[in-house]
């Protein structure tokens, strides 16, 4: 999703340095403050420690500052900027080509034309930048590059397993010129994750991992509260999921109640690594073959938001996996991939082939 830039709260701190009040200073105000911030960027750029922390008022913790530099020392690009309602950061992680942009919430307090910033916060119900919310640690592996939480799983190899698959889906669909890495958040903790995310819990609930895209960049985050419960098979197989969602997302979003398509496609590549997980989604379509008298419904797009009704949720991919494998056995990944980009702008009663997939797939194995 995009993010708009959200107003800010002033709340006016005093220096300990100086002898005057620091006055708070709006983002569009005073050379001063405008100073300070091209301070803070300049230190970051440069890895000048000593600049980092003039650029800080004395009274934000020692420790806050020191996570905030080891967080921003492993980054690609920061850039913090003031625009006419409120406070801006641009980052990019290691190899990254695009740029996430959040809104924040900065003060800058300033006694006559000297500067300093005096907090940066997140933004309530806003997403915010991971590494301002916990310590984390920054890896790159083949086709990934991961931003996690102290303590977080790791899930370096589930992330190259996962773009390896998608390279070699045999869709040129899915193959694009870019080898940018997949850029993957994984909060250590439920709160980072509502912080990183800027959904409540209950929204996400039945997720173990989205992808969304914030200002330029698409990012897939791992939601912390399943991420422990998973086995590597596991693991590999959701990522491999969200990478086809992170290798499609310039394609936009599929033409309303096509879903299934973008899902089913994710679903089609992530369950032919993990058998398992496959059988089980085969034993919930064939269930809805038998339920349906051997025709069931393309799942609505509707289904895919029932995140509080996990039974709901995995009926909806399930069904979604199905058709697609239904197109991909008929045709071959190729032909089915052309097919799958025609579903994006395309209405499914319009496409020959689609309108009774189910209904063929259920044939074959719900006899």
């Amino acid at each position: 999703m995009s993010i708009a830039v959200a107003g800010r709260r002033v709340v006016p701190a005093v220096a300990l340095s100086l002898v005057l009040p620091l006055v708070a200073c709006a983002p569009s105000g005073s050379a001063g403050a405008v100073g300070v911030l091209e301070m803070l960027n300049a230190s970051i750029a440069d890895m000048d420690r000593d600049r980092f922390d003039e650029a800080l008022d004395q009274s934000i913790p020692q420790s806050t500052r020191d996570m905030w530099w080891s967080n921003l020392a492993q980054l690609s690009e920061v850039d913090f900027a003031g625009t006419v309602d409120g406070w801006r950061v641009d980052w990019s992680l290691p190899g990254e080509q695009a740029a996430a942009t959040h809104v924040v919430n900065l003060d800058i307090g300033c006694a006559g034309t000297s500067c300093r910033i005096t907090r940066i916060e997140p933004v309530p119900s806003r997403p915010a930048p991971g590494w301002l919310v916990e310590p984390v640690d920054v890896t790159t592996v083949d086709g990934a590059v991961l931003i996690a939480g102290r303590g977080a799983i790791d899930v370096t190899a589930a992330a190259a397993t996962a773009t390896a698959a998608v390279d070699d889906s045999g869709m040129a669909l899915l193959d694009t010129d870019s080898r940018a890495p997949m850029p993957v958040e994984v909060p250590a903790t439920d709160s980072a994750y509502a912080l990183v995310t800027g959904a409540p819990a209950a929204e996400t609930r039945g997720l173990g991992a989205l992808t969304r895209r914030t200002g330029d960049a698409v990012r897939v985050v791992v939601n912390p509260a399943h991420a422990e419960q998973w086995s590597p098979a596991q693991q590999a197989m959701l990522l491999t999921h969200e990478a086809v969602h992170w290798r499609l997302a310039g394609h936009g979003t599929p033409t309303g109640g096509n879903t299934w398509v973008s899902e089913g496609l994710a679903e089609w590549l992530a369950l032919s690594r993990n058998a398992d997980e496959r059988a089980s989604s085969q034993t919930r379509a064939v269930q809805a073959c038998r339920d349906s008298g051997g025709a069931p419904a393309l799942p609505a797009d509707e289904d895919f938001r029932a995140t509080d009704d996990a039974d709901a949720l995995r009926g909806a991919y399930a069904l979604s996996w199905a058709a697609v494998s239904e197109l991909v056995a008929e045709s071959g990944p190729g032909a089915a991939g052309d097919l799958v980009e025609l579903l994006w702008t395309t209405p499914a009663g319009q496409v020959d082939q689609v309108p009774d997939v189910l209904t063929r797939w259920c044939a074959s194995n719900a006899p």
